[in-house]
């Protein structure tokens, strides 16, 4: 999360918004964001219908730690799933500077 906020003026200059979505309740999104500082939205997902429309359901039904990265259309064009954090921000960062055909 911190990484992507560091990396997230560069995003927006690419025309990349950034969204996070946990299945954690709202509180405990707001109480990372203020922790973190997050400017980026961190949306709830509590009932779990994103993370099974997704097919990322995990244990006890949380999300395995997945990056989309989705076209101005709304295509999904990447998918990066079991994703450590260290780094990751930077190559999600050149995917979305890479051309697209």
């Amino acid at each position: 999360m911190k990484d992507f906020e560091r990396s997230l003026d560069e995003f927006l200059s690419l025309g990349v918004d950034v969204v996070g979505v946990s299945t954690d309740a709202p509180a405990k999104n707001d109480a990372w964001a203020t922790r973190l500082k997050i400017r980026y939205p961190l949306f709830s997902d509590v009932q779990g219908q994103l993370v099974k429309e997704l097919g990322i359901k995990g244990m006890l039904g949380r999300a395995r730690r997945t990056t989309f990265l989705v076209d101005a259309s709304g295509a999904i064009t990447r998918i990066w799933e079991g994703v450590k954090i260290a780094g990751h921000a930077e190559t999600v960062l050149e995917a979305a500077r890479a051309p697209t055909v």
